[in-house]
């Protein structure tokens, strides 16, 4: 979308939205995460402590929403930098 028509400040300002609403996203998808891991992976409740199986199904779910999470944040960052750039370009004109 072409955002020129707005003043700097309500760039600026959609942008922080935009941001908030990108952590939310990420948020709900930690939730979303945890919850699908525990559901996968713990399969005895009469217990307090994880099963070895249980352990490693969980360390390997955790391990792999990570990865995705890097991945996701390193997107975001460079999308980010990018509209930035293009607002300093556009404040410049």
């Amino acid at each position: 979308m072409d955002f020129n028509h707005l003043s700097v400040e309500n760039r600026e300002r959609l942008a922080m939205v935009e941001q908030m609403k990108t952590t939310f996203w990420l948020m709900g998808l930690q939730e979303d995460t945890v919850r699908e891991c525990f559901m996968t992976c713990v399969n005895d409740l009469t217990t307090k402590t994880l099963s070895t199986p249980e352990k490693n199904c969980s360390t390997k779910c955790a391990e792999k929403f990570m990865g995705f999470l890097d991945r996701a944040q390193f997107k975001m960052k460079v999308h980010q930098i990018k509209e930035r750039a293009q607002m300093e370009l556009d404040n410049q004109s």
